[in-house]
């Protein structure tokens, strides 16, 4: 490939970036392809060489009379979309197909440390891989296998040993309660429903930019929750500067929802908080996390349980990565703040009365289905120390899903590795 037809390709990928999801009949303005162009880094003599080259190869419609693109060819898509899998943005449309997303993903976990380890560019590649392995997992193929609450599934080893040590209250229905805490720990909200979460807030000050958002509010819907509470209440330091540095600190976004694309920040009279946006301006939230002021973190999430099939289910991989990779960085920015563990975890899940549990096994590449859920809230609470692996320090809470679910406690849940998330 010489260097004029290399230009050519790269302007054919940054339109195909503009055309956006329907590209067959994306019309893309004279004054906007020459504008990408010149992004691109093309002269006006290689633009036109360019132009003709794609128009010669068929992957363009373009009206000559009005110097306009109409849209792009099966063959054109198919070049771009193959350009952008090489090079992919983190502005690029989510991909979808399982292939594109893997690739995608071995593309950026490759480059992540490509720049600067806790920069703009940084968070957004890791915001970015965050958001593909959510949809990777949705994609996967699945064999639903009906359990019988009868019998066990002969896929469960039966004789496995359970390795979690932690001796938790199990109760579904009321999680031991820190009459110092917050707020009623049997709720899942931390706020009435309607109420606002907090304001907006932007370390960029609003007479330089004014807000464009003012009060947060969480979306309706089921949720899921994880809570993680000192034993011991004193006064934490939210101020500025303790606020954002102990927020992302080393690489890491420590107060994280549950499940995010992007984020913003907002602040209450009581405590802190980081919530996930589609964009800037939105004023409702389906996942946030929220820090008082006595150092407890309240994550709640009312997104990766929302549903609309007729038989909806819950995905417990969703569930078990989310509250498994948060656990630890929740204990890691309590202890910033200098509150020392042990800590106490509450984890729930609300709105799931007659959902079955969907649970994907990595090692066999099948789901299996439990029986409905005949009760609409599962709570559990425990202590951890901020070193135990989480899924161990979380396994009365899995265990109680599970037998709500009429399913026998998988060994695979047993034998995880240590560090087998990916923090």
């Amino acid at each position: 490939m010489n260097a004029s037809e290399t230009l050519a390709h790269a302007l054919l990928g940054e339109l195909r970036r503009f055309a956006g999801e329907a590209p067959l009949t994306a019309r893309i303005a004279p004054m906007q392809w020459v504008a990408i162009a010149k992004e691109v880094g093309l002269s006006d003599k290689a633009r036109g060489e360019a132009i003709t080259y794609l128009r010669t190869k068929g992957y363009i419609a373009y009206k000559p009379e009005t110097t306009e693109i109409l849209g792009f060819s099966p063959a054109g898509i198919e070049a771009a979309d193959q350009l952008i899998r090489e090079r992919p943005k983190v502005s690029d449309p989510m991909p979808s197909t399982l292939e594109a997303i893997c690739a995608e993903l071995d593309y950026w976990e490759l480059h992540l440390n490509d720049g600067e380890v806790g920069s703009n560019d940084w968070v957004k590649v890791r915001e970015r891989i965050d958001g593909l392995r959510h949809r990777e997992n949705r994609f996967r193929p699945s064999v639903s296998i009906t359990n019988n609450a009868i019998g066990s599934n002969p896929r469960i080893n039966l004789s496995s040993l359970d390795k979690s040590t932690n001796v938790a209250d199990t109760r579904a229905e009321s999680p031991t309660a820190n009459r110092n805490s917050e707020s009623d720990l049997r709720e899942p909200r931390f706020r009435r429903e309607g109420d606002a979460l907090g304001v907006f807030w932007s370390r960029i000050p609003p007479y330089i930019k004014k807000a464009p958002a003012s009060e947060i509010r969480l979306a309706t819907g089921p949720s899921m929750w994880l809570r993680l509470i000192p034993e011991t209440h004193s006064p934490v330091d939210l101020s500025l500067p303790k606020r954002l540095g102990n927020v992302l600190s080393d690489g890491k976004l420590w107060l994280s929802p549950l499940n995010w694309e992007d984020i913003g920040y907002l602040r209450a009279e009581d405590g802190f908080g980081v919530y996930a946006r589609l964009t800037e301006a939105d004023t409702k939230t389906n996942s946030v996390a929220f820090v008082f002021e006595t150092g407890e973190i309240w994550s709640i999430d009312t997104g990766l349980l929302y549903q609309t099939s007729a038989l909806p289910e819950v995905f417990f991989e969703d569930v078990r990565k989310a509250m498994c990779t948060r656990l630890p960085h929740y204990s890691q920015f309590i202890k910033s703040l200098g509150v020392k563990p042990p800590f106490q975890w509450i984890a729930g899940l609300d709105g799931i009365k007659r959902r079955r549990l969907n649970v994907y096994r990595p090692r066999e590449g099948v789901s299996g289905l439990g029986e409905v859920f005949l009760t609409d809230r599962i709570t559990c609470s425990g202590s951890y120390d901020g070193a135990q692996e989480p899924h161990l320090g979380l396994a009365p809470f899995f265990r109680e899903v599970f037998k709500r679910s009429s399913m026998e406690y998988p060994n695979y849940l047993q034998n995880l590795r240590p560090n087998h998330e990916k923090r």
